[in-house]
């Protein structure tokens, strides 16, 4: 595993350090929404970024591609905030023990990390 120098990456590619770590969010974000199970879309298009809090709310959007969501989530991830991203549906949390999209995304940070650097190198 590669030990990556976040301030040292983003002086770099010169990104202020929220910048870098705004792009890094998105792209953890980016894949779970992208490794969340689709059957009707309507987990995959729940899942909804904010900043400093969760939302408590579902929606009733459907989104079996996921391009619609990783486009909402990209808006609204911010540079210098805690960016949280939620899903509401009442069976996300069973998936997630099925599946682990989280999880299994937490654990590829390293790797999300590298990609984020190898793309300004």
């Amino acid at each position: 595993m590669a030990i990556v120098n976040i301030e040292q990456w983003a002086k770099k590619a010169n990104l202020s350090l929220d910048e870098a770590a705004r792009g890094i969010t998105i792209s953890l974000f980016s894949a779970v929404i992208m490794d969340t199970r689709v059957d009707t879309g309507r987990m995959r298009g729940n899942w909804q970024a904010s900043i400093g809090s969760p939302i408590t709310i579902e929606t009733d959007k459907t989104d079996e591609t996921g391009t619609a969501t990783v486009s909402a989530m990209q808006s609204k991830v911010k540079s210098g905030v805690v960016n949280i991203m939620t899903n509401n549906v009442p069976y996300a949390e069973y998936w997630e023990q099925e599946d682990g999209m989280i999880a299994k995304n937490m654990a590829r940070i390293s790797r999300i990390v590298n990609e984020e650097v190898r793309k300004v190198q």
